[in-house]
């Protein structure tokens, strides 16, 4: 690929390839062979169909195949995006069938689910220009023998639509109203990580870089505070789509800026670093679905790779977070927490690493309890 010149891009049912700015979208035939193969495969008794037909929810997958597993379920994976390699860390060996819209269409209407024992969709919604919900979207969604779970990603979606059917959240711990329907899934896999410090303190931001996720005017002008204090033991590791612009080279400097990377690359960049970034802002109008409906991928990465994280007391109790685990700091004092865990020796790191497990372990055993009175329902 020859970028802005010559350019090809997969999509579910089209390949596009780009030329000079001309656009050409070939279809994609439909696999009959692969079809054929998901629809005459053994079943073995006690076997959880999990769907993900979204893009951005993928990675969850492992954490919610570890659940099943460790409940005693086989479990088998249909995903309409091409990179599975969020099993990289997963060590058990999980069957996952990539599928395109056309080809579930023709799944969904000849193929009889009895055989799996329930039908778990892993979003409700299915995004296109505009969120529609998965059995408006698909008509003969698939059903196991027993009644179908649908995990709902945000609250403020929760009763919509009619449904009736069980509803389990990948959202906050903390509220008791909603405790009971919680399943957080932040297993990635074995991980490498030690709880030591590195002499240069890494910091790491994962996620887009843009407004509406995270605070980056706030990071630079914290960099540049530390720096007029003559703070520099530090880097900062960005992991994420966007650019970071209008940077002096001396700014530069402590920034690794590595872009998107896929799974097992951006899991290796944590386990490198000390401490996560959320850099969320409740002054900010585009966070507040943070305090309220909505919760972030990063939470999830911190409670898995139990690297602890420097976050705004307002956005921190609701997900357990608390000064025993992470580096709290209010408005415009981020700064001031990057100094404090710069500065954090060694045995203060471990204790908060620990802390930091014990929420992570707690968060999964009341997942799984609520998982199993879920599954063992009718």
């Amino acid at each position: 690929m020859i970028s802005g010149i010559f350019s090809i891009k997969e999509e579910d049912e089209h390949t596009v390839v780009s030329f000079l700015g001309i656009k050409l979208r070939i279809s994609k035939p439909v696999n009959q062979q692969l079809i054929q193969d998901f629809l005459n495969q053994d079943i073995p008794p006690k076997t959880i169909l999990l769907i993900e037909l979204n893009k951005s929810h993928n990675e969850t997958l492992p954490g919610y195949c570890k659940y099943l597993k460790d409940l005693g379920y086989n479990v088998r994976i249909i995903i309409t995006n091409h990179d599975n390699s969020v099993f990289c860390r997963f060590s058990d060996n999980i069957k996952v069938w990539i599928f395109n819209k056309k080809e579930l269409y023709y799944i969904f209407k000849h193929y009889n689910a009895q055989k799996y024992e329930r039908v778990i969709y892993n979003s409700r919604g299915i995004y296109r220009k505009k969120c529609i919900n998965i059995d408006t979207y698909f008509k003969n969604i698939l059903k196991g023998r027993k009644e179908n779970i649908y995990i709902q990603h945000h609250l403020e979606k929760l009763h919509e639509g009619g449904c009736k059917k069980q509803l389990i959240l990948a959202n906050p711990q903390n509220k008791d109203d909603l405790k009971s329907l919680v399943v957080n899934p932040h297993y990635f896999g074995e991980t490498k990580r030690g709880q030591c410090k590195n002499n240069l303190t890494n910091f790491i931001v994962i996620g887009a870089l843009e407004s509406k996720r995270k605070n980056m005017d706030l990071l630079i002008q914290s960099v540049k505070r530390l720096l007029a204090n003559k703070i520099t033991d530090f880097k900062i590791t960005v992991v994420g789509k966007g650019s970071m612009q209008n940077l002096s080279d001396e700014m530069l400097s402590y920034f690794d800026i590595k872009g998107k990377l896929p799974f097992n690359e951006m899991y290796n960049e944590i386990e490198k670093a000390d401490f996560i970034l959320t850099l969320l802002d409740p002054k900010l109008p585009e966070h507040s679905r943070y305090l309220k409906d909505g919760t972030s991928g990063t939470y999830q990465l911190v409670y898995g790779f139990n690297i602890p994280c420097l976050i705004h007391k307002e956005f921190a109790k609701i997900n357990g977070f608390d000064c025993t685990n992470s580096v709290l700091y209010t408005q415009n004092n981020l700064a001031d927490a990057m100094a404090s865990a710069i500065n954090m020796n060694n045995t203060e790191y471990t204790n908060m690493c620990e802390s930091l497990k014990h929420l992570s372990d707690k968060i999964y055993s009341e997942s799984l309890d609520n998982l199993k009175n879920c599954l063992d329902g009718e």
